[in-house]
């Protein structure tokens, strides 16, 4: 059986991964189910997060380690295309964008 770790936000100067606030709830479910959670970063935060960085989020005292990141120049290229809403598409279109995998730190 796989145990997680809710690391405690205690390190300072660790970069904060923002979310949208109507998406909490959700993000928090899947990662307490043992899933991991995706999110599109562009512009300024498109080439920030490598594999194995840790990051916090506001939505939990809790830190989540990146398990992969994938770039992109195409939004059709965009693995979850069809789950993104037509404001999502329109922010990302045109830009190159990184789909980044999180999830709780495994502990064994």
């Amino acid at each position: 059986m796989t145990r997680y770790m809710l690391a405690v936000e205690s390190l300072s100067g660790m970069i904060l991964m923002t979310f949208p606030r109507h998406e909490w709830d959700q993000l928090k479910r899947r990662l307490m189910r043992g899933n991991p959670i995706y999110t599109t970063r562009i512009s300024k935060e498109q080439g920030r997060y490598k594999k194995g960085m840790r990051v916090k989020v506001p939505f939990w005292k809790t830190v989540l380690s990146v398990m992969d990141v994938k770039t992109f120049d195409h939004i059709e290229d965009h693995p979850f295309y069809d789950e993104l809403t037509a404001p999502q598409i329109k922010e990302i279109e045109g830009n190159r964008f990184d789909v980044v995998k999180l999830g709780m730190i495994k502990v064994t």
